[in-house]
């Protein structure tokens, strides 16, 4: 009877086994079998595999998966950033390989920052950001002695009290930033290129990809960080994927300390010595501000193609004057000899306004790249979903993923009941 009982236990044991659905995690570019640690730890019931991959082209990465796992239609594959591409690539070439998908943050119509690192449009951004930055502190530099003398003065009977950025440079905020260089190595900005051109917004191999077509289950999800994206994201990459918020503090504390440095370099009404010098002091210091206030995530979103096409936002009301062919700028005249105060020569027309929207992105990937906007892989049998608050970086550990995973794996929400449990 004993011998019975073990024997159905240990039958019971392997079938438990057998049912249990194996899930593959899958790392993105430049990272590692660890980046899913923090996410695989939260589903105990299931048979994970984490394993680093050759990620150095989309086609190495699909043949090392598929070299390195066993095809099982019921397995689960999910995969970040370039790891959703090669997952796609893989099902191309051995579509049993797996039954259903989960992507985060997968640049499945491309990467603009790789076309924009190609084209040293990205490096032209960074030096930009630096010269910006640093003008305040090249004004003062360049200042005669007296005026650095003064303001030396003012500085240790603390008048005005904030200008402790005078003494401290710029260097904290590069360095927060990751700018100078650090930024494309902890986004892994440079390992993007050249090997990895396949990631290109418009490359062959992404043209060559887009008409694939797949009717297995997927659940595709893109990260929608919220403002500032550029240092929530470069936070999370100093931090290694964890808080966003670290660095955030820091950051509105310079971007305020910018300010109060401009305030303190106004001339003033009575100003007697070096005025137009503190003045344009005071317009360098302001300038930074301005840039951090809102100048550099703009010209961040236009690096990664965060802005769609111009749309009609409001319409103006224009006057223009029919009967005289002087131009006066907006209020034009094409017609000649008529008195510009005859009102029956005016006409009032209504012109459009256009403004480019934001379009949701992950401080790396724009919505429609992160979704396969122009890939037929996710037309079918896919399920769309929004990580709010999320960024590129912190997907491996965000709570925000760990729910929508379980919405998938454990059924919490209505995504394809494959996903769910051992079935």
């Amino acid at each position: 009877m004993k011998y019975f009982i073990l024997v159905f236990i240990v039958f019971i044991t392997i079938t438990s086994c057998f049912a249990q659905r194996k899930i593959e995690w899958v790392h993105g570019l430049g990272s590692d079998a660890s980046f899913w640690y923090k996410q695989s730890q939260s589903f105990p019931g299931r048979v994970h595999s984490r394993k680093s991959f050759n990620d150095s082209n989309v086609s190495a990465f699909a043949n090392d998966l598929k070299s390195r796992s066993t095809a099982n239609s019921r397995k689960i594959m999910i995969g970040h950033s370039m790891g959703g591409v090669a997952i796609r690539e893989l099902e191309k070439r051995q579509s049993n390989n797996f039954g259903g998908a989960i992507t985060f943050g997968a640049p499945l119509d491309g990467a603009k920052i790789v076309n924009n690192l190609k084209s040293g449009t990205a490096d032209t951004h960074f030096q930009k950001v630096e010269e910006i930055l640093r003008k305040g502190e090249k004004a003062v530099d360049d200042a005669p002695a007296l005026l650095k003398a003064e303001k030396f003065i003012h500085r240790h009977f603390n008048v005005p009290a904030k200008i402790a950025l005078l003494t401290i440079g710029i260097e904290p905020l590069l360095k927060m930033l990751g700018y100078g260089g650090s930024i494309t190595s902890s986004l892994n900005l440079k390992a993007l290129t050249p090997n990895n051109s396949d990631l290109a917004v418009g490359s062959s191999y992404m043209t060559s990809i887009k008409g694939f077509t797949s009717s297995k289950p997927k659940v595709v999800v893109y990260g929608d960080e919220d403002s500032p994206a550029h240092v929530r994201i470069a936070s999370s990459a100093i931090s290694s994927g964890k808080n966003d918020n670290s660095y955030l503090g820091e950051y509105n504390a310079l971007k305020t300390s910018f300010d109060a440095v401009a305030d303190s370099w106004e001339p003033g009404r009575f100003c007697i010595t070096y005025c137009k010098k503190k003045e344009s002091i005071a317009d360098a210091w302001k300038e930074g501000y301005n840039y951090l206030n809102s100048g550099m995530e703009a010209d961040w979103n236009k690096l990664i193609d965060s802005y769609g096409p111009p749309e009609v936002v409001g319409y103006r009301t224009v006057r223009e004057n029919i009967c005289d062919d002087f131009d006066y700028g907006p209020q034009r005249r094409v017609m000649r000899e008529a008195p510009i105060y005859d009102e029956s020569c005016w006409v009032e027309t209504r012109q459009p306004i256009y403004a480019r929207p934001l379009i949701a992105n992950d401080g790396l990937l724009n919505k429609n790249t992160q979704t396969g906007k122009d890939s037929q892989w996710t037309k079918s049998n896919t399920d769309i979903v929004r990580a709010p608050g999320v960024n590129h970086m912190e997907m491996g550990e965000h709570e925000e993923s760990r729910a929508i995973l379980r919405g998938a794996l454990d059924g919490e929400r209505g995504y394809d009941a494959f996903f769910r449990g051992n079935i």
